[in-house]
């Protein structure tokens, strides 16, 4: 997972805006309802100690899902979630959280259809805080699946 942050310091203009890459871990728990729509909830972390941010963002995602071929399908995500952002520069610390609206889509591709296990890539919208740090976070993902 690749989480990307985006901070433009509204009230000093002479401070650029602020961009954070950063590596971390995803764990997605679903459900089909049907061929059609699915539910999924997500938690996720960042780690990494030599940049300035680690975002951590919990959320339930209701997933309409078409299927593309016997093995792939794409789908989107709609939910809700809680994307806390802590900024640390070494000088300064500061922590940004909030529950809101979150959106997303990829695809899944599943290896055979005799097996469970397949693959995933998506890309998320986790934040979009309009408050005195205009904070933007969204994460493209890339993971193992496996069916029960």
């Amino acid at each position: 997972m690749s989480t990307f942050i985006q901070r433009d310091p509204c009230c000093n203009r002479a401070v650029k805006d602020i961009k954070d890459h950063r590596a971390g871990a995803i764990l997605r728990l679903g459900w089909d309802y049907n061929q059609y729509v699915g539910v999924e909830a997500r938690a996720l972390k960042t780690f990494n100690d030599n940049v300035f941010s680690t975002t951590t963002h919990y959320g339930l995602y209701l997933k309409p899902q078409y299927q593309l071929t016997n093995n792939s399908n794409i789908y989107g995500l709609l939910g809700y979630g809680k994307t806390s952002v802590d900024y640390d520069n070494g000088v300064k610390n500061s922590k940004n959280s909030k529950n809101a609206f979150s959106y997303g889509a990829g695809i899944e591709y599943d290896f055979s259809e005799e097996s469970n296990w397949g693959l995933w890539l998506d890309y998320q919208h986790l934040l979009n805080d309009e408050w005195w740090m205009h904070t933007d976070n969204s994460i493209v993902s890339v993971g193992i699946t496996y069916n029960f």
